[in-house]
């Protein structure tokens, strides 16, 4: 079974995990240095760029924070550069505002405020280790949008069941991707935690089987694992024999020469590391085009997941902890009874 685990689980991801974050520091480090932020740093204060990058680097642990965090910064180091600045001391207040008002009209108002907010936690940290005298940011206004609609698509039943099954499960590629579209949609994790999941990630618990998994801010949860997922999961593990190795991802990379395969075979070509986000996205996309479905995310099934378990009459404080939202106004974005009513009443016009 995929929960013979030993009882010192949480020992061992603890060490696991201090080991990846430092390994992931390093390479946060590396990028800023690459993307120019280091060496703007340096010609800004050169005596501080050391605890500033480490202040940088322990702050945002999440993948998905950092990821952000960069886009950010290179966004803004592009805008420097096109207005001819060479040091963050150069700027004033003004120029910020100068470039908020350069995003508006081509970035989403939720797109600016995240790289506005990035920049600005940039600022004060320049402040704090005594690398700049004020922060420039700190009182430039940014336009919030209305998000009390969530912006992210969802499917219907229907629509999930066509997925599922169009998967074909004769195959090792198969099965892995359809194990990984079933943990989004029955677990409504987010893509991140559910590519960091390890055979060791199982536990029983709860009165159950469960998901350790480790979310956005270093939070640590449990997350029953669906009755209707655990075959289709275990089917995966099983073909691609990933209990011989219960510390790597459940959802791991393929090499690129990697073709169909039989079930039978063995999978040499199974790398030992996590699907990338961005193929894992990818994947998706071109599984639910070739059914004809569009604007289909990875994010798209934890919102279908949390609507359908809204409308089978799950109360918002049950879905609220499912997502593990730390508030339950983030809840209400993924719920969409409301729509889907709508759409039911606009069909009583008739003529």
């Amino acid at each position: 079974m995929l929960t013979s685990v030993a009882d010192n689980i949480a020992m061992t991801l603890e060490s696991a995990q201090q080991s990846s974050l430092r390994r992931s520091n390093d390479r946060f480090v590396a990028d800023l240095t690459e993307d120019g932020t280091v060496s703007l740093l340096h010609r800004t204060h050169s005596a501080a760029v050391e605890s500033l990058l480490e202040i940088l680097a322990s702050r945002h642990a999440n993948v998905g924070t950092r990821s952000q965090y960069k886009q950010a910064l290179r966004s803004f180091l592009d805008w420097m550069k096109g207005q001819r600045f060479t040091s963050l001391s150069d700027l004033r207040a003004s120029d910020l505002s100068a470039w908020r008002d350069d995003m508006v009209g081509h970035m989403k108002p939720l797109t600016i405020q995240s790289r506005f907010a990035a920049v600005r936690s940039l600022f004060d940290d320049l402040v704090v280790e005594g690398i700049l005298p004020s922060n420039p940011a700190a009182r430039v206004k940014v336009m919030k949008g209305d998000y009390s609609v969530g912006k992210t698509s969802t499917l219907s039943a229907a629509q999930v069941r066509r997925l599922l099954d169009s998967i074909e499960p004769s195959t090792l590629i198969g099965l892995r991707d359809r194990a990984l579209i079933a943990t989004l949609m029955y677990s409504t994790l987010r893509i991140s935690a559910t590519l960091g999941l390890t055979p060791n990630s199982l536990t029983h618990e709860a009165g159950g089987t469960c998901f350790r998994v480790i979310e956005k801010r270093n939070k640590h949860r449990l997350v029953p694992v669906h009755e209707q997922l655990f075959p289709l999961l275990e089917a995966w593990v099983d073909a691609a024999d990933l209990r011989s190795e219960p510390d790597l991802p459940i959802f791991r990379a393929f090499g690129r020469k990697s073709k169909i395969e039989d079930v039978d075979a063995p999978p040499p070509l199974l790398r030992r590391t996590a699907l990338a986000r961005q193929d894992a996205w990818q994947m998706i996309q071109r599984r639910s085009s070739s059914i004809g479905l569009t604007n289909v995310s990875c994010h798209t099934f934890r919102a279908t997941g949390l609507t359908v378990a809204l409308l089978n009459g799950a109360s918002l404080d049950e879905a609220q902890d499912l997502a593990g939202h730390a508030s339950v106004a983030t809840t209400r974005l993924y719920d969409r009874r409301k729509d889907r009513k709508m759409v039911a009443t606009v069909n009583r016009i008739r003529f």
